[in-house]
């Protein structure tokens, strides 16, 4: 009988990693990372940015990425009055998507589809110490461990998404808590490292 193994994308943990930083600021920044082109709307920008206006003011939105639907999702945001509070980037070097990860209290993952079949930025996310929020899809949740690392929610659900934002704008302890648990998580499973030790052991499996 054949046999597969599954080996998950290594994540370069030593690039990716949490802040040095200790130093407090008092907006709450959700994070998003993705194309913002017609081909990725499925990564749910438009449900994100309708849950941002059923969230405290203190929480602000940063959107890493560029592409041509993004005069669209500036519409979106001036039509729903969240000009102080959402912050587009652009595209950005690997460096200033490491520093994007590190300034973040929360990574939010909305996609939509099943065309999402592992999501990179949640590993390199929690690479950097972050908690994620994201759509309970096929693949993402075998990178999030649910209610240690990050929260599941509905895929296409604003209530579901304001809900576990919302649970962690109010708890730090618990934001911590998550942080922790998903940098040990992605050093354990998704690291370079950790992805060449599991290839070898196919090797000498097959060998």
């Amino acid at each position: 009988s054949h046999r597969i193994v599954e080996l998950p994308y290594g994540i370069d943990t030593d690039f990716f990693c949490p802040s040095a930083s200790t130093s407090p600021h008092s907006d709450f920044t959700v994070l998003f990372v993705g194309g913002l082109d017609r081909a990725h709307h499925f990564k749910g920008l438009h449900i994100l940015l309708e849950a941002m206006t059923k969230l405290p003011a203190q929480v602000r939105l940063m959107i890493v990425g560029d592409g041509s639907e993004r005069d669209k999702f500036e519409h979106q945001v001036r039509a729903l009055s969240l000009q102080s509070r959402v912050r587009f980037k652009g595209r950005v070097s690997p460096e200033e998507l490491r520093a994007s990860y590190q300034a973040a209290d929360v990574l939010a993952f909305p996609s939509m589809g099943v065309a999402e079949s592992f999501g990179l930025v949640v590993a390199e996310a929690q690479a950097c110490g972050v908690p994620v929020v994201a759509s309970r899809l096929p693949g993402v949740r075998r990178v999030i461990e649910e209610g240690k690392t990050g929260f599941l929610v509905e895929p296409g659900s604003v209530s579901s998404f304001v809900a576990a934002i919302h649970a962690l704008f109010i708890d730090s302890s618990l934001r911590a808590r998550f942080g922790q648990a998903a940098r040990v998580r992605t050093l354990d499973r998704y690291s370079q490292m950790s992805h060449l030790e599991a290839l070898m052991g196919v090797y000498k499996e097959l060998c």
